[in-house]
């Protein structure tokens, strides 16, 4: 007996397999430079889907050509014309992976449905807007199809390292066509994949915390620290400009006449959705440069602790030293060599009977006035007393509701930017002391606590603390997040009028692992 549910979606597991089986084909067809063309084919795919991520024109049978011609010669060293290497391209390209402009049709048996189906597919095609007619074959320009992108997609290489750019691809593909509900259901793909990536760089941080010198002995860190410096600050320049994008297709509805039609109402509308959750995508792709500065951090601390750890070495001075001494292995100016570092380093003079014929130094004494301080009356301290407590509850009250504009935002949403965020802010709010002080105490914190504590020790507590715990008793974001962390951006900066300074723009996140 087995389980029938094995099956589920088994003809698109076998037909996704099948995508990569004209390359395994190839295998069978002669070497180039005894190098498997298998190997070679898959290199043409990951040049072409190269310059389509870039947005160039490179991908004629003599853009390959060069490429095919200059991978020889690095990788195996083999010297190969331009000529031999343009047939080779003409042959693998045309004839193997375009199949002389035929579908690839391959037959499988889906267990699921019990019946036979059929897979057919192309992995390269004529760049859109090519006339064949017109064109010679040197000029020909290809694309990758859908289907080999998506092969591509899903190797581990290309999931890995290139899964938010391809992302990124189909964004500008579905922006520029005016397929504004697959620009949405995109992005908010591209915003799961990222907070699998923040997770990912996590779990690294966690395994490099346990054991630095296996990380170190695999010597793959700098190479996984120098590709998420390449691969972030390409994606981030991606993200700017598709920004950008977004907000050019939305100014061309503006400039309009301003008599939409029920069409264009609806693409704006949805055009707006786009930017909303595009903005929310870029935020999420900024905590990356947070976490791959802890990575580094830790990775540099750890280090250093090992190796601190490894030259601090205790000995057994009585077994070790003294008996050595005693038994003679050790003279005079060997013992004064071991027991220097022992000693302070500036001893106190010898004891000398010369001492008592020197000047004797005799300290003054002065007799310390106090000033009188008068007593308050009973009174005089009930009223004092109720000064200060009307004063301490007057700045707690209005510490709270800088608390509240702070964080009032966690309420309803995940993350929020604080720059973008002030602007919304009352001038009123703005202009309190407490609300600089405040704004500079989130900055400095990795994390806030939203716990709480026994009412009868907040008393005990600074102003502010008391404030926010009053805050989360009341507005129970406690209930929602166990605590917020702070993920600076150290590219931005947030201007602190009335103190004359600026600190960094940050994002306030919510957290579920207190």
């Amino acid at each position: 007996m087995y389980n029938n549910d094995i099956f589920k979606d088994f003809g698109t597991r076998l037909e996704s397999i099948l995508i990569y089986k004209p390359l395994l084909e190839l295998d069978r067809k002669e070497r180039v430079a005894n190098i498997p063309l298998s190997s070679i084919g898959l290199s043409i795919l990951l040049f072409m889907i190269d310059n389509m991520l870039h947005y160039k024109k490179n991908n004629t049978y003599k853009d390959i050509a060069k490429f095919l011609q200059r991978l020889i010669k690095e990788k195996v060293d083999y010297e190969m014309s331009f000529s031999e290497a343009q047939e080779k391209t003409i042959l693998i390209v045309r004839e193997y992976l375009r199949n002389n402009g035929q579908q690839f049709v391959y037959d499988y048996y889906d267990f699921e449905k019990n019946r036979f189906n059929q897979k057919s597919f192309h992995l390269i095609d004529f760049e859109e807007n090519y006339d064949v007619s017109t064109a010679s074959k040197q000029s020909e320009s290809f694309v990758l199809t859908p289907e080999a992108i998506e092969g591509l997609f899903k190797t581990k290489e290309m999931f890995q390292e290139m899964q938010v750019t391809i992302m990124q691809m189909y964004f500008r593909q579905q922006i520029d066509r005016g397929v504004f509900d697959g620009a949405i259901r995109t992005v908010e793909e591209l915003i799961f994949v990222l907070r699998n990536r923040h997770n990912e760089m996590k779990n690294l941080i966690k395994t490099i915390s346990k054991d630095v010198l296996q990380v170190a002995r695999e010597k793959e860190f700098e190479k996984t620290l120098q590709r998420y410096d390449e691969t972030l600050r390409s994606e981030k320049e991606a993200f700017a400009k598709l920004k950008q994008l977004v907000e050019y297709t939305l100014d061309k509805y503006y400039k309009g006449d301003g008599e939409w039609t029920e069409r264009e109402a609806k693409a704006i509308q949805a055009i707006r959705r786009v930017q909303r959750r595009w903005s929310e995508a870029m935020q999420a792709h900024e905590v990356l440069f947070s976490l791959k500065q802890d990575l580094q951090k830790t990775f540099t601390d750890n280090i250093e602790n090992l190796m601190f750890n490894s030259f601090h070495t205790n000995i057994n001075f009585e077994k070790e030293v003294l008996s050595l001494a005693i038994d003679n292995l050790i003279d005079l100016e060997g013992m004064r060599k071991i027991l220097k570092p022992l000693n302070p380093i500036k001893p106190s003079r010898l004891f000398h009977p010369g001492i008592f014929f020197e000047p004797q130094k005799m300290k003054k004494e002065y007799e310390k006035t106090k000033e009188a301080i008068p007593e308050l009356t009973p009174e005089q301290k009930r009223l004092k007393e109720a000064e200060d407590r009307k004063r301490t509850q007057l700045k707690i009250a209005k510490a709270k509701i800088v608390f509240e504009w702070l964080f009032n935002p966690l309420l309803n949403n995940e993350s929020y930017e604080m720059k973008g965020y002030i602007q919304s802010i009352p001038e009123e709010v703005k202009s309190q002391d407490e609300f600089y002080i405040a704004l500079i105490q989130m900055h400095q914190r990795r994390y806030i606590s939203f716990k709480t504590i026994k009412p009868e020790l907040q008393p005990h507590l600074d102003e502010f603390t008391q404030a926010l715990l009053e805050f989360i008793n009341e507005s129970e974001i406690n209930k929602v997040c166990s605590s917020a962390s702070i993920n600076l951006k150290t590219d931005e900066f947030i201007v602190l009028k009335p103190l004359g300074k600026e600190i960094s723009n940050f994002i306030v996140r919510r957290n579920y692992d207190d």
